[in-house]
C-alpha cells in the first residue's frame, strides 16, 4: 500500500475522532494529491457559478459586518467545507474503502464510549481531558467532543453501517463487521443522549427504505427499540413539543434578526454581537445565556444573509439532486442517507462535522460515473 493510500485510510478512520486528525489528513491530501485538480474543478461550471456568487456575497457580508475582525476569519468556513467537497470528489481514490473506514472509526469511537460509560472512566493527561463526563450517567466527552457532538459522529457510523450492511450482506466478513459497527454505534448514540442524532438516524434509515423494502423497516424498528429501551424518556422527549420551547424561542428571535438583516446578514460569526438585542424577555428574566442559534441553517442565514445562505445550502441541495436525477448506485444512496441524517440533526443543533464535506464530494466521485453495474467493488475488510 502506498503512502498516499495509507494517509487516505488514516483520514477515513480518524475523521470522527477529533478535528486535529481531520486537519492532518486534509493537509496531507491537499499537499500531495492535487495534480491536475484545478482542471477538474474548472470543468464543473455549475459549481464555479455557485462558489463565485457565494464568494462575492461573503465579501459583502464581511464589509457590512458589525464586527469585521470576527467576520473575516469566520467567513472562510463555507470555503473550507467546499475544499473538503473537492477532496472527497477528486482526491480520494477509493470511495468504498474510505466509507467503510469511516464506519470503522465510528464503531471504535463508540466502543470507547461504551467502555468508558460502563466503567465510569475519566482519563486525563495533565490538563488535557481524554475521557470526561462518563460518571453518574453523564453523556460523555471524548477528546473534547461531547454529547450532541458525539451523537453527530455516532449517527454517521450507525447509518453508514446499516446501509453498508444492505449492500454487502452476502459477504460474510462485511456482514459481521457491519452488524457489529451498527450495534456499537447505536449504543454509542444511546450514551450520547443526542435526540437530534436519534431522530436523524431514523429519518436516514427510512430514506433507505425507498429502495430496499423491508430490511430498512426492520432496521428502523431495531434502532427505535434500542433507543427506547435504553434511553427511555430521553428518546421519547424528542417528540414532545414542550421539551423544545427554549430552542423554539431562540429560533423565533433568530428569525427576527434575519428579518432586520435580510440580504447579507450581520456578518459571519457575529451572532453574539447582535443577539442580546433580540433575546426574549423570558430569557432575560431567567438570565439565560444564548451562545448560538441552535441550527446550522439559521447560523448561516444570520451571518451571511438570505443571499449567502441560499447559495450555500442551495448548492449542496443542487449537488444531491443532480446525482439523484442521474440515478444512484447503492453506495451513493448510503452516502446520501448519512448526509440526510447530518442535515436533519444540524437543523436543530449548531454543529459541524468534516465528514459532511467529504461525503458530499464522494457522491460525485468519478468511480460512480464509470461503473457499469449498480455497485462498486467491495471495500477492503482487512484493517
Amino acid at each position: 500500500m502506498s503512502q498516499s493510500s495509507r494517509m487516505e485510510r488514516f483520514t477515513g478512520l480518524t475523521m470522527l475522532f477529533n478535528p486535529l486528525f481531520t486537519l492532518i489528513g486534509t493537509v496531507y491530501l491537499s499537499l500531495t494529491k492535487t495534480r491536475g485538480l484545478l482542471k477538474k474543478v474548472k470543468a464543473d461550471r455549475a459549481n464555479l457559478y455557485f462558489w463565485s456568487l457565494l464568494a462575492i456575497s461573503t465579501v459583502i457580508s464581511v464589509l457590512l459586518a458589525i464586527n469585521k475582525s470576527v467576520a473575516l476569519p469566520s467567513s472562510l468556513v463555507p470555503f473550507f467545507f467546499i475544499w473538503l467537497y473537492i477532496l472527497g470528489r477528486w482526491v480520494i481514490q477509493d470511495p468504498a474503502t474510505f466509507m467503510q473506514d469511516l464506519i470503522r472509526g465510528a464503531a471504535f469511537l463508540s466502543l470507547i464510549a461504551i467502555i468508558a460509560h460502563c466503567f465510569d472512566l475519566q482519563l486525563s493527561i495533565g490538563t488535557i481531558r481524554l475521557l470526561y463526563n462518563f460518571k453518574n450517567g453523564g453523556r460523555g466527552e471524548i477528546l473534547y467532543i461531547a454529547d450532541n457532538g458525539l451523537g453527530l459522529l455516532f449517527q454517521a457510523g450507525l447509518v453508514g453501517a446499516f446501509g453498508s450492511l444492505l449492500i454487502y450482506w452476502k459477504e460474510k466478513r462485511c456482514l459481521i463487521e457491519n452488524v457489529i459497527a451498527f450495534l456499537l454505534c447505536t449504543f454509542g448514540l444511546v450514551i450520547s443522549g443526542s435526540r437530534g442524532a436519534m431522530v436523524g438516524s431514523q429519518v436516514a434509515i427510512v430514506f433507505l427504505l425507498l429502495k430496499n423494502g423491508l430490511l430498512p423497516i426492520i432496521g428502523a424498528g431495531l434502532v427505535t427499540l434500542i433507543l427506547y429501551f435504553f434511553s427511555g424518556d430521553r428518546f421519547l422527549s424528542a417528540f414532545r413539543l414542550e421539551e423544545h420551547m427554549t430552542r423554539i424561542n431562540i429560533w423565533k428571535s433568530c428569525l427576527n434578526i434575519i428579518r432586520d438583516y435580510p440580504l447579507f446578514g450581520v456578518g459571519p460569526g457575529n451572532f453574539g454581537a447582535v443577539y442580546e438585542r433580540y433575546k426574549p424577555e423570558i430569557f432575560i428574566a431567567k438570565n439565560l445565556n444564548v451562545t448560538c442559534a441552535h441550527s446550522n441553517y439559521l447560523t448561516v442565514f444570520i451571518g451571511w444573509g438570505l443571499v449567502g445562505g441560499l447559495l450555500f445550502w442551495g448548492w449542496q441541495l443542487f449537488v444531491i439532486l443532480r446525482n439523484m436525477i442521474k440515478g444512484l448506485t447503492p453506495l451513493q444512496r448510503v452516502i446520501i442517507a448519512v448526509l440526510i441524517s447530518f442535515y436533519f440533526h444540524t437543523a436543530i443543533n449548531d454543529l459541524f462535522a468534516a465528514y459532511s464535506g467529504f461525503l458530499l464530494g464522494l457522491i460525485e466521485h468519478e468511480a460512480f460515473q464509470y461503473t457499469t453495474v449498480q455497485i462498486l467493488d467491495s471495500p477492503e475488510v482487512a484493517g
